[in-house]
């Protein structure tokens, strides 16, 4: 399973997904058999759409995304991939994930049809808020036949906090509020840019929060749905349609709204989102059952700025509070001054809904006609406490059941690495075995090919021995032959001439080169030799005409390659009264028959 981009075309292609000028935003590598090696599959330059034409299903594939300079890693999976193939194919996408390191995100599928535009769009950009674009979720019904997200009467319920006191107590939010004093923040008009490309906006990551808040300071519209702002001058009227303390049920109502839900999930992932009404009618039991418990406020009269005040939705790591600036105007709108008690009374808030409102009803028959304001925001504030302490039950839910996720996941993960590291573990060992039984039969092939090497080495050898021994013997037998017929030869030349000497015939005659005692110089010459004498003619066309005879009975000793003549194959004839006569012939074997024969004529 090992792979490697070494190759040029996956090189190529890399190199020019990553530069800004090249000519390709998408490529797919893949192992194409038999080699299973990672070869470029297919590469591109129009986007996701033609990516999602060329994947091809059922297949395991990597490859790489660019849109708008930031660079997406993908794997496809298949469904069909199981059990240990499964496993193999997620380390190799981790193992090609890191040969290919320079990506911003990470996503992994099972079919082309799976790779959306949203899912890209979330894995690249809404990971890093601060510098994506927005998406928006609308909804599918018209803008007159749609709800806003939040009610229109939570425009109206408290005064909106100064900028100074904004300033005092959230430093944070002051240019927030700022914008508000500006008129910038409300309606988001046609012209006006994206609320997360706003510099007035705060994006939810600058605050550590994960459940919701309500805040007091107003939020960017998520939706042209929302209302404008009310005018400064124009006098907070209450809402008909919904009540005083409305805004804590809608709180709750959206908080305790399934996880589940789209709009919700969508928020966590900081994308803005609109809510019609069919998404309201889901949440408007939960919300009833929290309408219900509110305390009715209408007979009390609301002052203060008439801006009023807007609920927003963020990500948030604090339970269901209300800002400090929004706690403050609330009790001040919402909550009459309690009569001050005796000195000698110690008030101890109850412990419990039921004491409270025995409490509360003991207070009412004792304050009389001026007691029914003091009760209703007494219970006001116990539903207020009631749906916190709903609220908090839900978020430890929220965190158990996150947890319990958590753990899920990290248990499967665990188990796919524990997978991969077993199917690693599995490769390895057979490609072990593998190895050992190769190099083992290997060891054997060489071993059989070293004996039967020797084997024929000794053959060789033995034959080789053989033949030398046998033409050996050949050349021995050959030797001994031609020494015999030698022998034979020289015995019957030797009789030939013992033969013509005792007849006084030429015992024999030729031409040899002769040098004279007195002389320097040598010359050719005819000869005829007899059982008495050797006579030198000046050739043998002039047999008549002898120029020196030399006789059998002066000759003293016969002299075979003496020194002084030289020459090879020569012999010296010394003559008695100290005279000589040197004699060579160009083979050794005419010396030894002109040699044999005067011998033969000196033996007589």
């Amino acid at each position: 399973m090992a792979a490697s981009v070494s190759t040029p075309a996956i090189r190529a292609a890399y190199a020019s997904l990553l530069d800004p000028d090249g000519d390709i935003n998408w490529l797919i590598v893949g192992q194409t058999p038999p080699t299973n090696r990672l070869e470029l599959v297919d590469q591109g330059a129009d986007g996701l759409t033609e990516l999602r034409r060329k994947l091809l299903p059922g297949r395991s594939l990597h490859g790489l995304l660019n849109v708008e300079g930031r660079v997406l890693f993908w794997s496809q999976i298949p469904d069909e991939l199981t059990g240990v193939k499964r496993a193999r194919a997620l380390v190799q996408a981790r193992h090609v994930a890191s040969l290919l390191p320079h990506h911003d995100a990470t996503v992994t599928f099972a079919a082309p049809i799976d790779l959306e535009p949203a899912l890209v769009a979330i894995k690249l950009f809404h990971q890093h808020p601060q510098n994506s674009p927005t998406i928006r979720v609308e909804s599918p019904h018209t803008i007159e036949g749609r709800r806003p997200s939040v009610p229109e009467s939570l425009h109206a319920l408290a005064p909106r906090p100064s900028l100074e006191q904004a300033e005092k107590q959230h430093p944070y939010i002051s240019h927030r509020a700022a914008d508000v004093q500006k008129g910038e923040a409300g309606y988001l008009s046609a012209s006006a840019a994206p609320p997360s490309t706003m510099s007035s906006h705060l994006s939810p990551n600058s605050i550590p929060l994960h459940g919701l808040a309500i805040s007091a300071i107003p939020s960017p519209p998520v939706s042209p749905a929302y209302p404008p702002p009310r005018p400064e001058t124009e006098p907070a009227q209450p809402s008909t349609s919904s009540p005083p303390g409305v805004l804590d049920s809608a709180a709750a109502a959206m908080l305790v709204s399934s996880p589940s839900d789209s709009s919700i999930a969508l928020s966590l992932q900081e994308v803005p989102i609109d809510i019609g009404e069919d998404e309201l009618t889901s949440r408007r039991s939960t919300m009833q059952v929290f309408a219900s418990q509110a305390v009715s406020t209408r007979g009390l009269g609301i002052s203060g700025q008439p801006d009023g005040f807007r609920a927003s939705v963020y990500p948030t790591d604090s339970p269901l509070t209300a800002e400090p600036d929004e706690v403050h105007n609330r009790e001040s709108v919402l909550a009459p001054p309690i009569p001050p008690l005796a000195e000698d009374n110690d008030f101890t808030p109850p412990s419990t809904v039921e004491s409270d409102l025995e409490t509360t009803s003991s207070v009412k028959d004792v304050e009389g006609p001026s007691g029914p304001a003091a009760v209703d925001a007494k219970e006001g504030e116990l539903r207020q406490r009631q749906a916190d302490e709903a609220a908090a039950a839900e978020r430890t839910r929220a965190a158990a059941q996150a947890e319990y996720d958590e753990r899920q996941r990290s248990a499967e993960e665990e188990e796919g690495a524990r997978l991969a590291a077993e199917a690693e573990r599995q490769r390895i060992a057979e490609e072990a075995r593998i190895r050992e039984e190769a190099e083992a039969a290997e060891r054997v092939r060489r071993a059989e090919e070293e004996a039967a090497a020797a084997a024929a080495e000794a053959a060789r050898i033995e034959d080789e021995r053989r033949e030398a021994e046998r033409l050996r013997l050949a050349q021995e037998e050959e030797e001994q032959r031609r020494a015999e017929a030698r022998r034979k030869e020289l015995e019957e030349r030797k009789a030939r001439l013992l033969a013509a000497r005792d007849a006084g015939e030429v015992m024999l005659c030729g031409s040899v080169n002769v040098q004279a005692n007195d002389s320097v110089l040598w010359k050719r010459r005819f000869f005829e030799l007899t059982k008495t004498q050797l006579n030198l003619y000046k050739s043998e066309t002039e047999p008549d005409d002898i120029l020196i005879t030399i006789s059998v009975d002066d000759i003293s000793r016969l002299t075979t390659n003496p020194e002084e003549a030289l020459v090879p194959h020569s012999f010296k004839l010394r003559l008695r009264d100290g005279g000589g006569f040197l004699f060579y012939y160009n083979t050794a074997e005419e010396t030894e028959r002109l040699v044999e024969a005067l011998r033969c004529a000196i033996e007589r």
